[in-house]
């Protein structure tokens, strides 16, 4: 069976709602995208009701995000993720990709910080650093768009909005 092409009908800077498990909405941004479905999102709360009430507002910003993270492009394509907007103005600049921490998870004696070069979404650097360090920087992955839907359930269940997490450019000479 040959696979299905779907047309990407999103860029960077786009604003679009994501459809919770359990009901409900969040916001995310794709700051960065490749012509292979992956993209680099920032997602937002608070949870909303109806798509009729999730609107691009000012305080979606980096500073803001409540995750940072690489996924597939399947919830976009399909139009399961509906695309409510755009950053106006879009400044790529100002939505870094941050620095990835991984910690090894069965024995948790070693961590890594994980790069990915703004030519090149699909390549990684990796530096071995300490457990501590690498617990300091976003969860390192990449997720499929219901991975993204479940966690974001998680995040916003009970009308809760975590507080933003902390993100640290990938430094000039990884990039």
């Amino acid at each position: 069976m040959a696979k299905k092409r779907y047309k990407i009908n999103y860029a960077e800077g786009d604003c679009f709602a994501v459809p919770l498990c359990e009901g409900g909405f969040a916001r995310g941004v794709v700051a960065r995208m490749n012509k292979k479905g992956k993209i680099l999102g920032y997602f937002f709360g608070p949870k909303f009701s109806k798509i009729d009430d999730v609107h691009v507002t000012p305080d979606i910003i980096p500073a803001n995000s409540i995750d940072v993270t690489f996924f597939g492009d399947l919830g976009l394509v399909t139009n399961e993720w509906t695309v409510i907007g755009k950053i106006d103005p879009w400044v790529r600049e100002n939505w870094p990709i941050p620095i990835f921490g991984f910690v090894e998870p069965i024995w948790k004696k070693w961590g890594e910080l994980r790069y990915t070069p703004e030519k090149d979404l699909m390549a990684m650097i990796i530096q071995r650093v300490s457990v501590e360090e690498a617990s300091k920087h976003l969860s390192s992955g990449t997720s499929g768009s219901e991975a993204v839907e479940i966690y974001l359930t998680k995040l916003l269940r009970d009308s809760n909005v975590p507080p933003p997490v902390k993100i640290v450019p990938v430094p000039k000479e990884y990039q």
